[in-house]
């Protein structure tokens, strides 16, 4: 491809590629196959894709010093007659300090994974998120060099 101006360096790009079988609504039968090819074919370079997933949920320290803190990974339920968020589920509240060394990261997903199941939320259906932040033994939430908190959230609604 010689033409990359579709491709956002910025943001997200969405690249769809599917099969005949998916375009017409046949129900596979078996492990499908789509085979590329150009016109380079039977050369030494055959052309391939490289997906790279980059959206897990992490904290990653690239300083060079340690980081301590807490911890905390709720579920909030959005109270729109409140305006406000709520708890729904105190999934990870830690107690115990939490060192990031150097250099490391911590998956999110690996600790809260299998926690939480969407009949577990006591508010029904409409509007929550998973809410992550890192913070001090006071509660305060821990901000970066660049002044941004350690914080994060993911929004997402049960029907």
């Amino acid at each position: 491809m010689n033409n990359l101006s579709w491709i956002n360096t910025t943001g997200i790009t969405k690249l769809c590629l599917r099969s005949s079988r998916d375009i017409s609504g046949t129900a596979p039968t078996g492990n499908e196959y789509v085979n590329v090819y150009s016109n380079e074919f039977l050369g030494m370079n055959p052309p391939r894709l490289v997906i790279n997933y980059r959206n897990q949920s992490k904290i990653k320290n690239t300083g060079s010093t340690d980081i301590k803190g807490y911890l905390s990974i709720q579920v909030q339920f959005y109270n729109s007659t409140q305006g406000k968020w709520l708890v729904d589920n105190d999934t990870i509240n830690e107690t115990t300090t939490r060192t990031i060394t150097s250099a490391s990261q911590i998956a999110l997903d690996v600790i809260f994974n299998g926690h939480v199941r969407a009949s577990d939320l006591t508010h029904g259906t409409g509007t929550y998120r998973v809410y992550a932040a890192f913070s001090d033994p006071e509660g305060n939430i821990l901000r970066t060099d660049d002044d941004v908190d350690l914080e994060a959230w993911w929004q997402f609604s049960k029907t």
